[in-house]
């Protein structure tokens, strides 16, 4: 079925709609590990999947385990997470629906890691993973980090603390301004003492409006050039009946 210029505009102008106004439902600003979200709950990833391996989604025994990876990733709650006790990697894609990550002034993105308490500031390399972004139709290669510790505990458990990865998209050729909503991860056993890392979150610190999918805005931007282009065959037409009048 084929969707006029005129539908695709309504549904693009109605989608930015939707998401203003859940913007504004969802924005009161949200402190996790010690960060703040401007756009609240709105700032956090809404989906994940896994792309290939295995990977698991029990945090801790003081908390039901996720159902899933996508109920594991989605959303600010620190208490699920997802890890692997395979040194084979496990790639998680996690996805922004309603948001999506702008290439701001430092830290863009901000994944939270659960592991054992440690003096805030260090890193922990026992729980090191793989961060890959889609930019320009492809996901990058992978780049590794260590989760470094907050000092701030999950509330629930107190054998684990939140640790914190802050992720600048300008480290993946992504140019100031501009946005992506999907990120992958590499989650293995790093074989350093623990099973691997407990990925429990992904926010949005520079939080901008979801990416249109690719296939309507074209179709739009080819509806306005062939509009464009008969209104000028039109001008055309009526200046030469008008000579002829004449």
């Amino acid at each position: 079925m084929r969707v006029s210029t005129r539908d695709l505009c309504r549904r693009l102008l109605s989608c930015a709609l939707l998401w203003a106004l859940a913007s504004a439902a969802d924005a009161t600003p949200l402190v996790v590990g010690g960060f703040t979200f401007d756009a609240g709950e709105v700032a956090f990833a809404d989906d994940a999947y896994l792309v290939s391996g295995t990977v698991g989604h029990t945090c801790n025994a003081r908390s039901t385990p996720a159902s899933s990876v996508a109920e594991a990733l989605s959303g600010s709650d620190v208490l699920r997470c997802v890890n692997n006790t395979l040194s084979t990697p496990g790639v998680v894609e996690v996805r922004f629906l309603d948001n999506s990550i702008e290439n701001g002034s430092g830290a863009d993105l901000i994944i939270f890691e659960l592991s054992g308490p440690l003096p805030p500031g260090t890193a922990d390399p026992r729980e090191r993973f793989g961060v890959s972004v889609l930019y320009a139709g492809g996901f990058s290669a992978f780049s590794f980090f260590d989760p470094v510790a907050t000092g701030i505990n999950t509330g629930a458990d107190p054998t684990l603390d939140i640790f914190a990865a802050q992720i600048d998209l300008s480290a993946f050729a992504v140019p100031i301004g501009e946005s992506v909503d999907s990120i992958r991860l590499d989650i293995r056993n790093n074989n350093l003492g623990t099973r691997s890392a407990d990925i429990a979150a992904l926010g949005a610190i520079h939080s901008a409006q979801p990416i249109p999918e690719p296939a309507p805005l074209i179709e739009v931007i080819l509806g306005l050039v062939a509009i464009s282009l008969i209104r000028r065959m039109l001008r055309s037409t009526g200046h030469r009946q008008q000579a002829l009048t004449n």
